[in-house]
């Protein structure tokens, strides 16, 4: 089975088996994420205000703040580039909500990296911005599509790391998040459902391959 990931993270000859094809809208992901454009807001505040020292002081040059406001927007722009690639070109997972006031989901994905191994089952837990997601409000066993990006160890046949965005996190399009939902295959559902099963709560964020699970459980 193929996946693609970032760039950033591996070559970009894999291919997601039902790509995410969502297009990003950027009003609703600002908004959910603001802390993904930290740095870049960062710089362009502090633009201003050296902006304005400049007016009171002229303390400084003008293009002092003109550079300072460039790196700002390169910044603003490498992330919207990532996360675009990443919304259109990621591996589409299921995801269910597992802790509503954590604000916690488990994503299941196949993590390997070669279509001719077996595959390697894992569960990812992970923190979201829920009170922010399309559907809102939700509750345990809610079904919440996903898009997700793998990376990891490049020499070992399965990928070491799994990274989530709910789809309706980038999208405010009921109708989109409803379609990605129906494109996930039912025993996909059906494996992360009883993957989930061998977790048990408190739910802590990680990532958990259910093969490791399942041999602990037997040890017991």
């Amino acid at each position: 089975m193929e996946r693609s990931i970032l760039p950033e993270k591996v070559d970009t000859t894999s291919f997601a088996t039902n790509p995410g094809n969502v297009k990003v809208d950027w009003n609703t992901f600002y908004q959910t994420y603001p802390a993904k454009f930290v740095l870049g807001t960062t710089f362009i505040g502090l633009a201003v205000l050296v902006f304005a020292i400049e007016r009171i002081t002229g303390w400084y040059p003008a293009w002092v703040s003109l550079i300072v406001v460039l790196i700002g927007y390169l910044d603003i722009a490498r992330v919207r580039q990532r996360i675009s690639q990443w919304m259109a070109h990621g591996d589409t997972c299921p995801g269910v909500v597992i802790d509503v006031e954590q604000s916690l989901i488990a994503v299941w994905a196949d993590m390997t990296t070669d279509p001719f191994e077996c595959s390697v089952p894992a569960l990812r837990i992970a923190k979201v911005p829920l009170k922010q997601t399309t559907g809102y409000p939700f509750e345990v066993g809610q079904r919440v599509p996903t898009i997700c990006t793998y990376g990891g160890i490049a020499d070992r046949h399965y990928w070491t790391d799994l990274e989530p965005i709910p789809v309706g996190t980038a999208t405010r399009e009921p109708e989109l998040v409803m379609r990605k939902m129906v494109s996930i295959p039912e025993e996909e559902w059906d494996a992360l459902v009883t993957g989930l099963e061998l977790l048990e709560p408190p739910y802590e964020p990680g990532l958990y391959f259910l093969d490791d699970l399942r041999g602990s459980a037997r040890d017991e």
